[in-house]
């Protein structure tokens, strides 16, 4: 068990390293079981420190604190944050099975046959970029701790385009933001590994990855809450 656990962690860092590496690794072996537990346990730390940093914005908060008191606020952020440690692992793996299952469905109708298995194992794996963005916003909420739920509106990480471009409009400052180097960075991984299974068909790898790019990119512009 523990030199699964070791050998997961170097697949992941490979994910970060080596892709391609990590890509030969999935075809082969398309572990599942230890990366949800090691990507799941570091979730699981982020959200707890996350709340523990937001914490004294919540209770500070004066609408919630007249409507249920400082202690049943406390209880009832804490109850939402416990449900989204325990569930982050379940939702990793609807999320990955809906991707792999779209990746196969897209393979097969150009006539490639992809194993959901090595779709799924590419998809839970690929986790890791978002966790290391939600690890960024947790040193961001470290440095500029929040005093107020309000703050947090100002309060965004700015890993694109909107690092130097602050347009008026709401849409494009939601698609800058959206569009940042972890949502392009994913992609690309995406397309590594589609190029690599589909040699003969890389065109449509690379355009798959782009439009699952797209469609990333506007789920999160309309997700976002502004």
């Amino acid at each position: 068990m523990v030199r699964a656990l070791v050998q997961e962690m170097r697949l992941l860092l490979d994910v970060v390293t080596s892709p391609r590496e990590a890509v030969r690794s999935f075809a082969a072996h398309a572990p599942v079981g230890a990366v949800l537990a090691i990507l799941g346990t570091l979730q699981a730390v982020v959200v707890a420190i996350q709340g523990w940093l937001l914490q004294p914005a919540v209770l500070g908060d004066p609408l919630l604190a007249d409507t249920a008191g400082s202690e049943a606020v406390l209880g009832r952020y804490w109850m939402a944050r416990g449900a989204a440690m325990v569930l982050g692992p379940a939702m990793s793996v609807l999320r990955g099975a809906a991707l792999a299952t779209l990746l196969q469905g897209c393979a097969a109708l150009a006539g490639a046959t992809l194993r959901w298995r090595a779709l799924l194992s590419l998809s839970l794996h690929l986790d890791v970029v978002f966790w290391l963005e939600n690890l960024c916003v947790t040193v961001l909420l470290a440095l500029r701790r929040p005093a107020a739920l309000a703050d947090l509106e100002a309060l965004r990480l700015h890993a694109g385009l909107d690092l130097v471009w602050h347009p008026q409009s709401a849409r494009l400052a939601a698609f800058l933001e959206a569009a940042n180097l972890f949502t392009a960075w994913w992609a690309i991984l995406v397309g590594v590994a589609l190029v690599a299974w589909m040699r003969d068909r890389r065109r449509l790898a690379a355009t798959t990855a782009g439009s699952l790019w797209i469609g990333l990119v506007v789920l999160r512009m309309v997700t976002t809450v502004r």
